[in-house]
């Protein structure tokens, strides 16, 4: 894992080590780590080890994303977002995976979801994934 002094130097490292840092404070019982929009893994590899260095030993990992980037943005996203294109931020499944593995990442603990989510978030997949209590939930998504 990378020193976390170094990780605490941005901003975004700072809020999801005060999330874990919060669930002992605050004493929250321990549940699930759900994050939405994984891309390359950065914060949720991150997540992982935090979770070991707080000993959420029971804690589960819940990846959401296309694995295929963007989805096509509409007339109006386009105009209000110029910067995003169809596929960007696009990272498959088994390179996600992969990343996770030489991060020294258990992938038993690791559940994917692919999808984008209005075709993936249904009452089904709700009714079929084993989650009883979320800790934590990242949302990373651009459209």
């Amino acid at each position: 894992m990378n020193n976390i002094d170094e990780l605490l130097k941005d901003g975004k490292w700072q809020i999801l080590y005060k999330a874990f840092k919060g669930l002992e404070a605050w004493k929250v019982p321990e549940g699930d780590y759900l994050e939405f929009g994984v891309f390359e893994g950065m914060s949720f590899k991150h997540a992982c080890h935090l979770s070991k260095r707080f000993n959420h030993k029971n804690m589960h990992f819940y990846a959401f994303d296309s694995f295929q980037g963007l989805p096509k943005p509409t007339l109006e996203e386009e105009n209000k977002y110029e910067h995003f294109s169809e596929g960007q931020f696009s990272c498959s499944q088994e390179t996600f995976c992969d990343i996770l593995k030489k991060s020294n990442i258990d992938l038993n603990e690791v559940t994917c979801i692919p999808g984008f989510y209005e075709d993936s978030l249904t009452s089904e997949l709700k009714k079929k994934l084993p989650i009883k209590r979320a800790s934590i939930v990242w949302i990373d998504v651009d459209l």
